[in-house]
């Protein structure tokens, strides 16, 4: 039982100082007004009846759709307060992949600021999948596919590692009964969509990072110009070992935002 109570007071203080350290970078960020906002919505959200709570926020063009008891409060903060994908970037990108789009909220983010770009949003939980036509409903620019990046073309199962949806990997199906999720290789999936240039690729797929760069990469790979990753050591040990290994088929130049690893592929820029 103390084992139990010192887990809990160290993930609440860990957790406590996650939301301080997000209310700094958000004021620094959006404004104080703003970040109060963000603030009032969440507990809106806690007491929301509604199967989605919508609300505007100044950055987002459209707006944002949450579910009361998930983890897509924590998503948003990420992205809205934290700045996850608030990087300054070499090019405009006119083609982007979101691989493990969740519940649509960095696909949003993207077209917000690249509203030109083609997205391809990736996401193999029918819960979030669900979630995200709600989020993107009537955004041309944006396209949905149900599917997990995989290393090769399969049928997969889900597995929930986390506390909630925002901890979905996938795993190689055990039984007949478990094939109910896609997996793809970004390869095959360039070739049925007529992709010929990935100008920006967003993968955060919960340790398949694994899978896709032990997989046939090379193809897609050299046709991505930036690589904006989540590696998940913790989940699956030894993916960094593999992700850096295969980068180098390719030159490149690699910087640290956050939880992301940002890659600049200086063949295509």
């Amino acid at each position: 039982m103390a084992q139990i109570k010192i887990y809990l007071l160290t993930e609440l203080a860990r957790y406590s100082r996650a939301l301080f350290t997000s209310f700094k970078s958000s004021i620094y960020r959006n404004g104080m007004l703003s970040t109060f906002g963000i603030v009032w919505h969440y507990f809106r959200l806690k007491r929301s009846s509604r199967s989605f709570y919508a609300f505007h926020f100044g950055p987002f063009k459209h707006k944002i759709k949450l579910r009361r008891g998930t983890s897509d409060f924590s998503v948003f903060r990420q992205i809205a307060m934290n700045g996850e994908y608030d990087l300054a970037l070499p090019l405009q990108p006119n083609v982007i992949i979101d691989a493990g789009a969740n519940i649509g909220l960095a696909s949003l983010y993207f077209h917000t600021r690249f509203p030109s770009a083609k997205i391809y949003s990736l996401e193999p939980d029918p819960g979030n999948y669900r979630a995200m036509e709600e989020q993107v409903r009537g955004i041309s620019a944006i396209k949905i596919f149900s599917y997990a990046l995989w290393g090769k073309k399969e049928k997969l199962s889900l597995h929930l590692s986390g506390v909630d949806a925002w901890g979905i990997r996938v795993q190689q199906a055990k039984s007949d009964k478990e094939n109910n999720i896609s997996g793809i290789d970004l390869s095959s999936f360039m070739r049925d969509q007529k992709i010929e240039m990935i100008d920006l690729l967003k993968i955060d797929i919960e340790g398949a990072e694994v899978e896709i760069f032990e997989g046939e990469f090379d193809y897609w790979l050299q046709r991505t110009r930036i690589l904006i990753i989540e590696l998940h050591e913790n989940i699956r040990p030894g993916c960094e070992r593999i992700f850096y290994n295969a980068l180098q088929s390719i030159r490149h130049r690699v910087y640290h935002s956050g939880e992301n690893v940002v890659i600049y592929n200086l063949d295509l820029l």
